[in-house]
């Protein structure tokens, strides 16, 4: 293969983790190929400080290593290098490195293997790239120095304890330490020289020594003009080094608190007895709320739980005006009637309630002797009604929730009613139900006619009067 570019080395800087890298240049081995990584360690880990050499594997399995596959199966046309940690920043470089060596061997009277051949000639010149590339990284001097100028700096013993530099001709040699005459330096620079001696350069009303030579800081020394926006955060602190005793009263102000991240929390204590403040959570919803002592309500979720809780759920119907039952015709004995416009329906603001309901119903007939029952009857939505607390019937008997004998004349009307209870019925909370009321005669001479409301003449005359009706349901 030939090698048209002069450059065998590619860097890649990541801003976000990358495994995949492309190496658009040929190379003779795997064994050539060399990648290194600055700003991580050798466990995956982002250090500024460091640089890391990976380590060829071709399977990969620990943060420090990769592997190498050839474009299109040949090496002459580059490869792709794939790492096991994924870099989000610092710099990844991939180089080639050919060993310093000349693996083919030609023969006295032997064939020659042009592929060969042209292999080794290519691994001279990039071994030449290679060196060439560290030149560039070297430290050089120009082509215009004078053919006099020296660079030997001597032997071992010649420049022990010296430092490197420049003699008056530009000639590299190796100088003295400096042990006397005069010292100069920066002192805008934090740099302070008495004597000849340099030392840092400090604010003594804020800083002491003691005869050690080690300093502390002075009472008082240090105020909050002296100290950064955010120069000092928790991982700079020693545990327990900031104290109560420490803090002058009213020293720590809202602004200066660390912020609480999560939302709806308040700094307090949950349990008696002395130990650290901690986070307590504030409700919103107390519908679900426990007798542990361990969180906080809002205003707002106070006035909502007596909104739904403490005040009273109640609905109610009130008939008044005059109703025909069975539509003014003569009634069956044993056969329930729904009265009309006589429902109540009520929208459930909690979970498991037992519903109160409340009858008052007026009524009348046209035969004197008669028995009346009454019961009530539910449905949730728009499902079907339903009985609810009905007593057992064994035989014929006829259940209802409430009675009345009727001993009627033609003025008079009747009152039945009371108070029954719905108590586990199956529903969601916001599902409305709805009562109504139904009402038969178990004991009466055919022909009988019942009205609401009304006597049984239901004249004119002042003898004869109207009544009123209520239905009322409340949760508990």
């Amino acid at each position: 293969m030939a090698l048209s570019s002069t450059t065998s080395r590619q860097s890649y800087s990541p801003s976000s983790a990358t495994t995949v890298y492309s190496y658009p240049y040929p190379y003779f081995d795997t064994a050539d190929i060399k990648v290194s990584v600055s700003g991580y360690d050798s466990s995956g880990n982002v250090d500024a400080d460091s640089t890391i050499d990976l380590v060829y594997n071709a399977s990969p399995s620990a943060a420090n290593e990769f592997k190498v596959t050839a474009t299109n199966n040949d090496p002459a046309q580059g490869a792709t290098i794939t790492t096991v940690t994924g870099y989000a920043s610092g710099t990844v470089t991939i180089r080639r490195e050919v060993a310093y060596t000349q693996q083919y061997d030609l023969q006295e009277g032997a064939s020659i293997d042009p592929t060969a051949l042209n292999k080794a000639l290519d691994r001279v010149v990039a071994q030449n790239q290679q060196q060439n590339d560290e030149f560039t990284r070297s430290v050089t001097h120009p082509a215009t120095d004078p053919t006099t100028t020296t660079y030997n700096v001597g032997n071992v013993t010649d420049r022990a304890g010296r430092a490197l530099g420049y003699d008056s001709d530009g000639n590299i040699t190796t100088l003295n330490l400096v042990t006397s005459g005069t010292v100069t330096g920066d002192s805008s620079a934090g740099i302070n020289i008495s004597s000849n001696q340099i030392s840092g350069k400090v604010d003594n009303s804020s800083i002491e020594f003691d005869s050690n030579g080690n300093f502390s800081v002075k009472d008082d020394g240090i105020t909050n003009a002296m100290i950064a926006d955010d120069a000092i955060n928790s991982a700079q602190l020693n545990t327990n080094a900031v104290t109560t005793a420490k803090i002058t009263d009213h020293q720590v102000t809202y602004a200066k608190m660390q912020e609480i991240t999560t939302n709806l929390r308040a700094l307090g204590r949950t349990s008696s007895g002395v130990a650290d403040v901690a986070e307590v959570p504030i409700d919103t919803d107390l519908t679900s709320i426990t007798d542990a002592h361990t969180e906080l309500a809002t205003a707002k979720a106070i006035k909502d739980y007596i909104d739904v809780y403490a005040k009273p759920n109640i609905a109610f119907a009130e008939l008044l005006t005059k109703q025909d039952i069975n539509s003014g015709s003569a009634v069956t004995t044993g056969t329930f009637y729904d009265v009309p416009s006589l429902e109540a329906a009520i929208t459930t603001v909690k979970a498991s309630s037992t519903f109160k309901v409340d009858l008052k119903l007026s009524f009348g007939s046209n035969l004197f002797n008669y028995e009346t029952v009454a019961k009530i009857m539910y449905k949730v939505g728009s499902g079907s009604y339903q009985e609810f607390q009905m007593p057992t019937s064994p035989g014929n008997r006829t259940p209802s929730h409430f009675q009345h004998y009727s001993a009627d004349s033609d003025a008079r009307m009747n009152v039945l009613g009371g108070s029954i209870y719905l108590s586990g019925a199956s529903y969601s909370v916001g599902d409305v139900i709805t009562f109504k009321v139904s009402l038969a005669t178990i004991r009466s001479a055919s022909g009988l006619i019942l009205t609401v409301n009304s006597s049984e003449d239901d004249t004119g005359s002042s003898q004869y009067s109207r009544g009123t009706s209520t239905l009322i349901v409340q949760e508990f």
